[in-house]
Protein backbone atom coordinates (compact mmCIF):
# COMPACT_ATOMS: atom_id res chain seq x y z
CA UNK A 1 0.00 0.00 0.00
CA UNK A 2 1.37 3.42 -1.13
CA UNK A 3 1.80 6.00 1.84
CA UNK A 4 -1.18 8.34 1.99
CA UNK A 5 0.11 12.54 1.21
CA UNK A 6 -2.66 14.64 2.13
CA UNK A 7 -3.14 18.71 2.16
CA UNK A 8 -5.68 19.97 5.09
CA UNK A 9 -6.76 23.68 5.30
CA UNK A 10 -8.09 25.29 8.21
CA UNK A 11 -8.60 28.69 8.42
CA UNK A 12 -9.47 29.97 11.95
CA UNK A 13 -9.19 28.77 15.68
CA UNK A 14 -12.66 26.18 15.97
CA UNK A 15 -10.80 24.60 12.32
CA UNK A 16 -7.34 24.08 13.88
CA UNK A 17 -8.85 22.23 16.74
CA UNK A 18 -11.35 20.35 14.70
CA UNK A 19 -8.06 19.70 12.23
CA UNK A 20 -6.15 18.58 15.05
CA UNK A 21 -8.47 16.28 16.66
CA UNK A 22 -8.84 14.62 12.79
CA UNK A 23 -5.01 14.14 12.30
CA UNK A 24 -4.44 12.09 15.53
CA UNK A 25 -6.93 9.68 14.52
CA UNK A 26 -5.47 9.67 10.27
CA UNK A 27 -2.55 9.23 12.27
CA UNK A 28 -3.69 6.01 14.17
CA UNK A 29 -5.49 4.21 11.22
CA UNK A 30 -2.43 5.39 9.03
CA UNK A 31 1.03 6.14 11.04
CA UNK A 32 2.89 6.80 7.32
CA UNK A 33 0.13 9.23 6.49
CA UNK A 34 1.70 12.57 5.59
CA UNK A 35 -0.21 15.78 6.11
CA UNK A 36 0.60 19.02 5.11
CA UNK A 37 -1.45 22.60 4.37
CA UNK A 38 -2.42 25.44 6.72
CA UNK A 39 -3.41 25.55 10.52
CA UNK A 40 -2.34 26.65 13.57
CA UNK A 41 -0.45 25.11 17.20
CA UNK A 42 -2.96 22.37 17.42
CA UNK A 43 -2.54 20.87 14.03
CA UNK A 44 1.14 21.24 14.21
CA UNK A 45 1.16 19.62 17.62
CA UNK A 46 -0.89 16.86 16.00
CA UNK A 47 1.61 15.68 13.53
CA UNK A 48 0.88 18.10 10.55
CA UNK A 49 3.56 20.27 8.43
CA UNK A 50 2.40 23.78 8.47
CA UNK A 51 3.15 25.50 5.24
CA UNK A 52 1.12 28.49 6.36
CA UNK A 53 0.12 29.40 9.67
CA UNK A 54 -3.68 30.67 10.51
CA UNK A 55 -3.61 34.45 11.63
CA UNK A 56 -5.95 37.13 12.35
CA UNK A 57 -5.59 38.36 9.23
CA UNK A 58 -7.03 34.95 7.26
CA UNK A 59 -9.52 34.51 9.94
CA UNK A 60 -11.93 36.98 9.33
CA UNK A 61 -15.26 37.38 8.73
CA UNK A 62 -18.44 39.16 7.10
CA UNK A 63 -17.78 41.22 3.32
CA UNK A 64 -16.07 44.27 5.09
CA UNK A 65 -13.71 42.46 7.07
CA UNK A 66 -12.64 40.37 3.99
CA UNK A 67 -12.34 43.59 1.62
CA UNK A 68 -10.05 45.24 4.35
CA UNK A 69 -7.66 41.52 4.24
CA UNK A 70 -8.35 40.98 0.61
CA UNK A 71 -4.47 41.38 -0.30
CA UNK A 72 -3.19 39.23 2.48
CA UNK A 73 -6.25 36.23 1.43
CA UNK A 74 -5.40 36.58 -2.07
CA UNK A 75 -1.61 35.97 -0.85
CA UNK A 76 -2.38 33.03 1.26
CA UNK A 77 -4.93 32.01 -1.59
CA UNK A 78 -1.59 31.71 -4.52
CA UNK A 79 0.30 30.20 -1.95
CA UNK A 80 -1.76 27.24 -1.53
CA UNK A 81 -3.06 26.75 -4.97
CA UNK A 82 0.43 26.56 -5.81
CA UNK A 83 1.17 23.74 -3.59
CA UNK A 84 -2.07 21.64 -4.28
CA UNK A 85 -0.69 22.06 -8.11
CA UNK A 86 2.81 20.80 -7.38
CA UNK A 87 2.63 18.72 -4.53
CA UNK A 88 2.40 14.91 -5.15
CA UNK A 89 -1.00 14.54 -3.03
CA UNK A 90 -3.92 12.24 -2.46
CA UNK A 91 -6.05 14.35 -1.24
CA UNK A 92 -7.26 18.10 -0.34
CA UNK A 93 -8.87 17.99 2.97
CA UNK A 94 -10.97 21.24 4.32
CA UNK A 95 -11.84 21.75 6.95
CA UNK A 96 -15.15 24.71 7.05
CA UNK A 97 -13.52 28.36 5.64
CA UNK A 98 -15.52 28.35 2.58
CA UNK A 99 -14.29 31.07 1.10
CA UNK A 100 -11.11 29.52 0.45
CA UNK A 101 -11.60 26.66 0.52
CA UNK A 102 -14.22 26.31 -1.61
CA UNK A 103 -11.76 27.99 -4.36
CA UNK A 104 -9.16 25.65 -3.51
CA UNK A 105 -11.26 22.16 -3.87
CA UNK A 106 -11.37 23.43 -7.83
CA UNK A 107 -7.87 23.26 -8.01
CA UNK A 108 -7.34 20.32 -6.32
CA UNK A 109 -10.08 18.39 -8.40
CA UNK A 110 -8.47 20.23 -11.78
CA UNK A 111 -5.09 18.50 -10.65
CA UNK A 112 -6.32 15.21 -10.03
CA UNK A 113 -6.64 15.54 -5.86
CA UNK A 114 -9.60 14.16 -4.34
CA UNK A 115 -11.49 16.26 -1.86
CA UNK A 116 -13.20 15.30 0.38
CA UNK A 117 -14.53 17.89 2.74
CA UNK A 118 -14.32 17.67 6.72
CA UNK A 119 -17.49 20.44 8.44
CA UNK A 120 -19.68 21.51 5.93
CA UNK A 121 -19.47 25.28 5.06
CA UNK A 122 -22.54 26.88 5.61
CA UNK A 123 -24.44 26.76 2.10
CA UNK A 124 -27.92 25.74 4.12
CA UNK A 125 -27.28 29.35 5.82
CA UNK A 126 -26.56 31.63 3.07
CA UNK A 127 -25.21 30.27 -0.02
CA UNK A 128 -27.55 27.73 -1.45
CA UNK A 129 -26.03 28.65 -5.12
CA UNK A 130 -22.75 27.10 -4.22
CA UNK A 131 -24.33 23.26 -3.71
CA UNK A 132 -23.83 23.03 -7.56
CA UNK A 133 -19.55 24.04 -6.96
CA UNK A 134 -19.78 21.33 -4.43
CA UNK A 135 -21.24 18.92 -6.75
CA UNK A 136 -18.68 19.25 -9.36
CA UNK A 137 -15.34 19.67 -7.17
CA UNK A 138 -15.89 17.71 -4.09
CA UNK A 139 -16.34 14.13 -3.83
CA UNK A 140 -17.56 13.96 -0.32
CA UNK A 141 -18.65 15.92 1.92
CA UNK A 142 -18.30 14.76 5.80
CA UNK A 143 -21.08 16.57 8.09
CA UNK A 144 -20.82 17.54 11.60
CA UNK A 145 -24.75 18.65 12.14
CA UNK A 146 -27.43 15.67 12.09
CA UNK A 147 -29.59 18.33 9.64
CA UNK A 148 -27.19 18.66 7.07
CA UNK A 149 -27.06 15.32 6.05
CA UNK A 150 -30.69 15.56 4.86
CA UNK A 151 -29.89 18.70 3.26
CA UNK A 152 -27.02 17.13 0.83
CA UNK A 153 -28.40 13.85 -0.24
CA UNK A 154 -31.73 15.66 -1.22
CA UNK A 155 -29.20 17.39 -3.59
CA UNK A 156 -27.62 14.68 -4.59
CA UNK A 157 -24.62 14.92 -3.01
CA UNK A 158 -22.28 11.94 -1.23
CA UNK A 159 -22.83 13.23 2.51
CA UNK A 160 -21.55 11.23 5.32
CA UNK A 161 -22.80 12.07 8.66
CA UNK A 162 -20.22 11.57 11.90
CA UNK A 163 -21.57 13.31 14.61
CA UNK A 164 -19.95 16.44 16.48
CA UNK A 165 -16.28 15.92 17.15
CA UNK A 166 -16.81 18.92 20.29
CA UNK A 167 -18.52 15.76 22.04
CA UNK A 168 -14.60 14.77 22.80
CA UNK A 169 -12.90 17.22 23.60
CA UNK A 170 -15.70 20.06 25.69
CA UNK A 171 -14.96 19.02 29.33
CA UNK A 172 -14.22 21.14 32.77
CA UNK A 173 -10.97 21.32 33.00
CA UNK A 174 -11.28 21.54 36.80
CA UNK A 175 -13.67 21.64 39.64
CA UNK A 176 -15.64 24.12 40.64
CA UNK A 177 -14.33 24.79 43.91
CA UNK A 178 -10.90 25.03 42.30
CA UNK A 179 -11.78 27.22 39.68
CA UNK A 180 -13.76 29.69 42.02
CA UNK A 181 -10.30 29.72 44.52
CA UNK A 182 -7.93 30.40 41.22
CA UNK A 183 -10.13 33.39 40.46
CA UNK A 184 -10.80 34.93 44.06
CA UNK A 185 -14.36 34.55 43.31
CA UNK A 186 -16.68 34.82 45.95
CA UNK A 187 -20.25 33.49 46.39
CA UNK A 188 -21.76 35.57 43.77
CA UNK A 189 -23.33 34.15 40.72
CA UNK A 190 -20.91 34.43 37.99
CA UNK A 191 -21.84 35.65 34.23
CA UNK A 192 -19.46 34.81 31.64
CA UNK A 193 -18.62 37.15 29.10
CA UNK A 194 -17.06 35.74 25.55
CA UNK A 195 -16.74 38.94 23.02
CA UNK A 196 -15.45 36.19 20.34
CA UNK A 197 -11.80 35.81 18.78
CA UNK A 198 -11.16 38.21 16.42
CA UNK A 199 -9.96 41.53 17.13
CA UNK A 200 -12.93 43.29 15.41
CA UNK A 201 -15.33 41.43 16.98
CA UNK A 202 -14.31 42.12 20.35
CA UNK A 203 -14.06 45.71 19.53
CA UNK A 204 -17.26 46.19 18.94
CA UNK A 205 -18.91 43.64 22.02
CA UNK A 206 -16.70 45.47 24.56
CA UNK A 207 -18.61 48.14 25.17
CA UNK A 208 -22.01 46.22 25.32
CA UNK A 209 -20.42 44.09 27.55
CA UNK A 210 -19.16 46.20 30.22
CA UNK A 211 -22.79 48.50 30.32
CA UNK A 212 -24.11 45.37 31.15
CA UNK A 213 -20.89 45.05 34.18
CA UNK A 214 -22.04 48.97 34.87
CA UNK A 215 -25.79 47.73 35.40
CA UNK A 216 -25.22 44.20 37.33
CA UNK A 217 -21.77 44.19 39.05
CA UNK A 218 -22.92 44.08 42.15
CA UNK A 219 -25.10 40.83 41.78
CA UNK A 220 -22.94 38.98 39.79
CA UNK A 221 -18.90 38.30 39.67
CA UNK A 222 -17.85 38.47 35.64
CA UNK A 223 -15.28 36.67 34.06
CA UNK A 224 -14.40 37.55 30.31
CA UNK A 225 -12.39 34.79 28.51
CA UNK A 226 -9.60 35.86 26.41
CA UNK A 227 -8.76 33.86 22.97
CA UNK A 228 -5.58 32.56 22.89
CA UNK A 229 -5.74 34.51 19.41
CA UNK A 230 -5.82 37.79 21.19
CA UNK A 231 -2.76 39.48 23.00
CA UNK A 232 -3.15 40.54 26.88
CA UNK A 233 -1.96 44.20 25.54
CA UNK A 234 -4.92 44.47 23.18
CA UNK A 235 -7.60 44.69 26.23
CA UNK A 236 -5.19 47.80 27.45
CA UNK A 237 -6.95 49.93 25.20
CA UNK A 238 -9.98 49.20 27.33
CA UNK A 239 -8.74 49.79 30.40
CA UNK A 240 -9.52 50.58 33.21
CA UNK A 241 -11.31 47.97 33.46
CA UNK A 242 -14.51 47.52 36.09
CA UNK A 243 -13.09 45.72 39.36
CA UNK A 244 -16.15 43.44 39.00
CA UNK A 245 -14.21 42.34 35.47
CA UNK A 246 -11.75 39.21 35.55
CA UNK A 247 -9.86 38.39 32.11
CA UNK A 248 -9.01 34.96 31.61
CA UNK A 249 -7.40 33.00 29.00
CA UNK A 250 -6.89 29.68 30.87
CA UNK A 251 -9.80 27.64 31.70
CA UNK A 252 -12.39 28.38 29.14
CA UNK A 253 -14.55 25.41 29.59
CA UNK A 254 -14.74 25.73 33.58
CA UNK A 255 -15.65 28.99 32.94
CA UNK A 256 -18.53 28.19 30.93
CA UNK A 257 -19.64 25.30 33.22
CA UNK A 258 -19.37 26.88 36.56
CA UNK A 259 -21.26 29.89 35.24
CA UNK A 260 -25.02 30.90 36.10
CA UNK A 261 -25.03 32.58 32.67
CA UNK A 262 -22.98 33.36 29.36
CA UNK A 263 -23.40 36.35 27.11
CA UNK A 264 -21.43 35.01 23.95
CA UNK A 265 -20.62 35.97 20.39
CA UNK A 266 -22.12 33.42 17.85
CA UNK A 267 -19.94 30.79 16.86
CA UNK A 268 -18.72 27.11 17.70
CA UNK A 269 -18.50 28.50 21.14
CA UNK A 270 -22.75 28.70 21.15
CA UNK A 271 -22.27 24.84 20.68
CA UNK A 272 -19.58 24.31 23.64
CA UNK A 273 -21.60 25.62 25.94
CA UNK A 274 -24.90 23.54 24.89
CA UNK A 275 -22.76 20.84 25.66
CA UNK A 276 -21.82 21.90 29.25
CA UNK A 277 -25.57 23.06 29.72
CA UNK A 278 -25.24 26.63 31.04
CA UNK A 279 -27.94 28.72 29.70
CA UNK A 280 -26.69 31.78 27.51
CA UNK A 281 -27.63 35.00 25.23
CA UNK A 282 -26.24 35.06 21.75
CA UNK A 283 -24.99 38.30 20.65
CA UNK A 284 -23.82 39.18 17.37
CA UNK A 285 -22.64 42.79 16.05
CA UNK A 286 -21.69 42.84 11.96
CA UNK A 287 -20.25 45.71 10.69
CA UNK A 288 -23.10 47.47 8.40
CA UNK A 289 -22.28 46.57 5.34
CA UNK A 290 -22.28 42.40 6.37
CA UNK A 291 -25.50 43.23 7.92
CA UNK A 292 -27.21 44.93 5.02
CA UNK A 293 -25.80 42.00 2.66
CA UNK A 294 -26.29 39.40 4.80
CA UNK A 295 -30.50 40.04 5.67
CA UNK A 296 -31.33 39.69 1.64
CA UNK A 297 -29.29 36.74 1.15
CA UNK A 298 -29.90 34.22 4.65
CA UNK A 299 -32.45 31.29 4.26
CA UNK A 300 -32.43 30.79 7.90
CA UNK A 301 -34.35 32.39 10.68
CA UNK A 302 -31.73 31.73 13.21
CA UNK A 303 -27.88 32.39 13.64
CA UNK A 304 -27.30 30.24 16.93
CA UNK A 305 -26.06 26.90 15.71
CA UNK A 306 -27.96 25.73 19.10
CA UNK A 307 -31.33 27.27 17.40
CA UNK A 308 -30.29 25.72 13.94
CA UNK A 309 -29.90 22.18 15.33
CA UNK A 310 -33.12 22.86 17.88
CA UNK A 311 -35.13 24.15 14.70
CA UNK A 312 -36.40 26.86 17.22
CA UNK A 313 -35.40 30.24 18.90
CA UNK A 314 -34.89 28.58 22.15
CA UNK A 315 -31.32 30.71 22.85
CA UNK A 316 -32.18 34.28 23.06
CA UNK A 317 -30.35 35.93 19.79
CA UNK A 318 -29.63 39.45 19.24
CA UNK A 319 -28.50 40.66 15.95
CA UNK A 320 -27.65 43.89 14.77
CA UNK A 321 -24.64 46.52 14.21
CA UNK A 322 -25.28 48.00 17.19
CA UNK A 323 -27.29 46.10 20.04
CA UNK A 324 -28.88 47.70 22.87
CA UNK A 325 -27.41 47.81 26.25
CA UNK A 326 -30.86 47.90 27.94
CA UNK A 327 -32.17 44.58 25.78
CA UNK A 328 -29.69 42.09 26.85
CA UNK A 329 -29.53 44.24 30.59
CA UNK A 330 -32.92 42.58 30.86
CA UNK A 331 -32.38 39.46 29.51
CA UNK A 332 -29.48 39.10 32.07
CA UNK A 333 -32.05 39.48 34.27
CA UNK A 334 -34.73 37.20 32.83
CA UNK A 335 -32.36 34.54 32.67
CA UNK A 336 -30.55 34.24 35.50
CA UNK A 337 -33.86 33.59 37.40
CA UNK A 338 -33.66 30.14 39.38
CA UNK A 339 -37.09 29.16 37.10
CA UNK A 340 -35.68 30.37 33.73
CA UNK A 341 -31.82 29.50 33.84
CA UNK A 342 -33.25 25.85 35.17
CA UNK A 343 -35.39 25.67 32.03
CA UNK A 344 -32.93 26.15 29.67
CA UNK A 345 -30.49 23.91 31.38
CA UNK A 346 -33.14 21.01 30.63
CA UNK A 347 -33.77 22.25 26.83
CA UNK A 348 -29.67 22.57 26.48
CA UNK A 349 -29.47 18.07 27.50
CA UNK A 350 -31.79 17.81 24.80
CA UNK A 351 -29.66 19.41 22.70
CA UNK A 352 -26.74 18.04 23.71
CA UNK A 353 -28.43 14.47 22.64
CA UNK A 354 -28.90 15.53 19.23
CA UNK A 355 -25.72 16.09 18.19
CA UNK A 356 -24.77 12.59 18.22
CA UNK A 357 -22.31 10.44 20.16
CA UNK A 358 -18.62 10.65 20.57
CA UNK A 359 -15.67 9.69 18.15
CA UNK A 360 -16.80 11.96 15.58
CA UNK A 361 -13.18 12.75 14.25
CA UNK A 362 -12.37 8.80 14.43
CA UNK A 363 -15.07 8.06 12.46
CA UNK A 364 -14.51 11.12 9.76
CA UNK A 365 -10.63 9.62 9.73
CA UNK A 366 -12.52 6.10 8.59
CA UNK A 367 -14.03 7.20 6.01
CA UNK A 368 -11.08 9.22 4.47
CA UNK A 369 -8.41 7.03 4.81
CA UNK A 370 -10.61 3.82 3.41
CA UNK A 371 -12.19 6.12 0.87
CA UNK A 372 -8.14 6.97 -0.48
CA UNK A 373 -7.14 3.07 0.03
CA UNK A 374 -10.10 2.18 -2.34
CA UNK A 375 -9.07 4.99 -4.78
CA UNK A 376 -5.30 3.31 -4.30
CA UNK A 377 -6.34 -0.16 -5.82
Amino acid sequence: MEKIRIFMVAGEESGDLHGSLLIRELRKLSPGIEISGMGGEKMREAGMNVVLQIDEKISVVGFQEVLQNLKKLRRVYAVLAQHLRKGRYDAFIPIDYPGMNLRLSRVAKEHNKRVIYYISPQVWAWGEKRVHWIKKYIDKMVVILPFEKDFYRERGIDVYYVGHPLLDVVKAEIGEKEFREIYGLGKKPVIGLLPGSREAEVRKNIPLLLSLVKAKGKEFSFILLRAKSLEEEFFHAFSPLPPEVKIVSEHPYALMKYSHLLVITSGTATLEAAILGTPMIIIYQPSMLTHLLVKNILRVPHIGLVNLVEGENIIPEFVSPRIDQDIIIREVEKLSRDKENERMRETLKEIRDKLGKPGAAGRAAEIIIRSLRDKQR
